[in-house]
């Protein structure tokens, strides 16, 4: 049986979720019913009394219309393999190897290197996947998705902490620093059992919109922190999207010394 961490030292961290698989489904689960859908807010376009554009009409549906609509889409996840792009068959090909799903499965393209896999039925794909080393990025259908204004920005990430000493693969210890990074979803199993000692590992929900952290200091040592399949990292400003070489921060510095 896999290690779990206990819960008593759940109910002193209220961060930390009770079971790995529940957290990881609850993070990523489809909505089960339509009760969900009608309890959207769907009815704005109707209060609206603003004075109509000639040429720029403004398109009106009822409540019923946009429940019509959305129904079909409630089996829906939206994916993105993060900081890689990929030919629609390699990703069809790849979730279908990785889901092994009885369910029909409708995989459709959209902009900016989305995907929508749509379901004939409820389907729950609780899980942390890579593809290529890159994070495949899962969460469920809401109505006005819009690939061009959407920002992700929490993930969950495999972290290390390279060479740090085997003693330290203590429960306590990675749970103090486990949560100064994010929020704490579980401690990888050769971790725990200290069946493997160069580096630990643990999961955790980081917010990539934010500055990540780099390193930490014990007993007046500093010890590195890697992110498994972040690869536009920069730690000069520690935000997900460029390296350090093309930092903004690195470049303004630059400029300030010639």
């Amino acid at each position: 049986m896999s290690p779990q961490v206990n819960s008593a030292k759940i109910a002193q961290n209220p961060s930390l979720p009770a079971s790995y698989k529940r957290a990881l489904r609850n993070y990523m689960s489809l909505k089960e019913d339509d009760k969900v859908l009608e309890e959207e807010d769907v009815s704005d376009d109707e209060s609206y009394r603003g004075q109509e554009d000639i040429g720029c009409p403004r398109i009106v549906l009822t409540k019923e219309e946009k429940l019509r609509i959305r129904r079909p889409w409630r089996y829906t996840l939206i994916i993105r393999l993060m900081g890689r792009t990929v030919s629609y068959s390699f990703l069809l090909r790849r979730l279908q190897a990785i889901w092994k799903s009885e369910n029909h499965m409708e995989l459709i393209d959209l902009s900016h290197d989305y995907y929508l896999a749509r379901f004939d039925e409820q389907a729950k794909y609780g899980g942390l996947w890579m593809i290529l080393d890159h994070y495949l990025i899962v969460k469920e259908w809401e109505p006005n998705f819009d690939t061009q204004s959407n920002e992700t920005k929490k993930i969950l990430a495999w972290v290390r902490f390279p060479d740090l000493l085997i003693e330290y693969f203590d429960e306590d210890m990675l749970l103090k620093v486990g949560n100064k990074i994010g929020r704490i979803i579980k401690i990888d199993d050769t971790t725990s059992l200290m069946t493997r000692g160069k580096f630990g590992r643990i999961c955790v929900e980081v917010d990539i919109s934010k500055q990540l952290l780099a390193k930490f200091d014990l007993h007046d040592k500093v010890w590195l922190i890697e992110y498994e399949g972040l690869h536009l990292v920069c730690f000069k400003c520690g935000i997900y999207s460029h390296k350090q070489e093309h930092c903004a921060q690195d470049l303004r510095t630059s400029d300030l010394k010639s």
